[in-house]
This record gives structure tokens, C-alpha cells and sequence, in this order.
């Protein structure tokens, strides 16, 4: 048996790709991209549009990726260090 995920260099099933593009029609008020590198159009693409919307955008990852200058909010460090701590101000 095979888990329902998405692995490394996979493309997302087409129905999750569909609910994605709904959901970017709708628009975002906030983007946070969590360890990633965003190389796909598919995880990049709502931090652009969220970005020129004038949405806020903020990345956390242990490295900086091509992305990171783009953000409102570079966080270097590792997620498990930050996350506790974000979730307790949502």
C-alpha cells in the first residue's frame, strides 16, 4: 500500500491541482512556505500571487532558496525551532 502523498519530483494528482487553482482564483490574504525550495510552479505560484496582491508573504526554511528575497519574511531556522511559537499567535 502506498500513503495518499506526494513524493519527491511527483506531480500533485490533477483534482488537488484543480482545488489549488480555485482556491488561488479566491486569493490569499497570507502565504507561509515552509521547507521547501518552491521549485514547482504549483507551491511558488501562490506566494507570487499573494505577494502581488499585497498579501503577506514569509518563508522558513534552514537555507535560503531563490525565493527567499521575495518574501516579506525570511526565517532561517529550522521549522520544528519556530513553529510552537507561530501557531501560538494565529
Amino acid at each position: 500500500m502506498r500513503p495518499p502523498v506526494v513524493l519527491f519530483q511527483e506531480m500533485l494528482p490533477e483534482k488537488a491541482l484543480e482545488t489549488l487553482y480555485e482556491q488561488l482564483a479566491k486569493g490569499y490574504d497570507a502565504v507561509l512556505s515552509i521547507g521547501t525550495t518552491a521549485s514547482f510552479p504549483y507551491i511558488h505560484e501562490p506566494v507570487i500571487r499573494t505577494r502581488v496582491s499585497g498579501g503577506f508573504t514569509a518563508e522558513i526554511n534552514p537555507q535560503p532558496t531563490d525565493h527567499s528575497a521575495q518574501m516579506d519574511v525570511f526565517l532561517q531556522c529550522r521549522a520544528a525551532h519556530v513553529m510552537a511559537e507561530l501557531i501560538s499567535h494565529i
